[in-house]
């Protein structure tokens, strides 16, 4: 009994130091907001506040006034900064934690949520210059996840913003955010979209991902056939594409590709089988281990066993 009592005590004061402890850093994340909001916050000259505030708000959610137009700006920085830890009038100290003011900008943005759907539509359906914040817009829409933003996302689509290179950004965000929302909604404008672009050659990586994203096994003959092809960037595509599909469907595909003779495409492979999550590829994967030459495939492989053995 008496072991019962000391234990019990020992929970009631870890549990009063986490709440004093939880309670400091309510108090002093709005003050610190506030110090870089007096340093100039978001419209500040020097990249790395911006980030911070940017990065305080991602953590609180808690933003003033014009700060989502402000925050939307910071999309179109991609200057590498440390946060700033502390400063003064004269100097700043920074933290080891290196971003830019886009990363941060983004993530605060999905924090928000919903309250800035509107400003992220207006923003898209106004600039549709090549890597504009517009797209960049898209990409936070697509993490938000509201429906409100499908109309004019599937007018972009069907109007042929579906991108055009082997790097994810710019208009590739399109496809991507539109998957993201409306899953197996939006597959027909995709498939459609997939049609077009094979025929004129501008079959895009985005294109490719939101086929994944969409969430619909229509999808996997489509990617089946471009892992088939000639064209080794987009096999890769459309290899992570079935993982972010989630059907075990498309498992023996991904199995076929692990003795592929490209390497990335058996690491890749291993990804996508533990993006699916599907237990019946245990057996393959731990043969590829034994079999395996290159230690990148190898470490994907265990990733791969350890994520599905969970």
């Amino acid at each position: 009994m008496k072991n019962i009592l000391i234990k019990i005590s020992f929970l009631i004061i870890i549990s009063s130091a986490w709440s004093l402890y939880v309670r400091a850093q309510k108090n002093l994340q709005p003050n610190y907001a506030k110090q870089l909001r007096l340093q100039g916050g978001l419209q500040s000259k020097y990249p790395a506040l911006k980030a911070t505030l940017a990065h305080e708000i991602a953590i609180t959610g808690n933003y003033q006034g014009n700060e989502i137009d402000l925050l939307i700006k910071c999309l179109d920085d991609y200057t590498t900064v440390r946060l700033a830890k502390s400063f003064t009038d004269s100097s700043i100290t920074f933290s080891n934690i290196e971003t830019t003011p886009y990363d941060e900008a983004r993530n605060a943005l999905v924090k928000i949520g919903n309250p800035a759907v509107d400003k992220l539509i207006s923003t898209v359906k106004s600039d549709s210059s090549d890597y504009g914040i517009g797209y960049k817009s898209a990409e936070c829409l697509g993490l938000i996840g509201n429906k409100k933003a499908l109309p004019v996302l599937i007018q972009l689509i069907n109007n042929g913003k579906i991108g055009g290179s082997n790097t994810v950004g710019s208009a590739d965000q399109i496809p991507i955010a539109a998957a993201r929302i409306g899953k197996k909604d939006v597959t027909n404008e995709l498939i459609l979209a997939y049609d077009k672009a094979k025929t004129n050659g501008r079959l895009s990586d985005g294109l490719i991902y939101a086929l994944g994203y969409s969430q619909d096994e229509r999808c996997i003959p489509i990617l089946k056939g471009i892992i088939e092809g000639n064209d080794r960037f987009k096999k890769f595509a459309s290899i992570h594409a079935l993982g972010y599909l989630k059907n075990k469907k498309a498992i023996p595909i991904l199995v076929g590709r692990l003795k592929d003779e490209d390497v990335y495409s058996r690491w890749y492979s291993c990804d996508a089988i533990a993006e699916i999550g599907d237990k019946t590829a245990l057996p393959y994967l731990n043969e590829l281990i034994k079999t395996e030459k290159k230690s990148v495939v190898r470490d994907a492989a265990n990733e791969a066993i350890k994520r599905l053995e969970k």
